[in-house]
């Protein structure tokens, strides 16, 4: 979590968890 956090900003957190279980799953 710490690694797309660093990755994506604040505004787009929920964007990039949205994408990362999409890639995930």
């Amino acid at each position: 979590r710490t690694f797309y956090k660093k990755i994506f900003p604040k505004m787009q957190q929920k964007k990039a968890s949205t994408l990362l279980t999409k890639l995930w799953n």
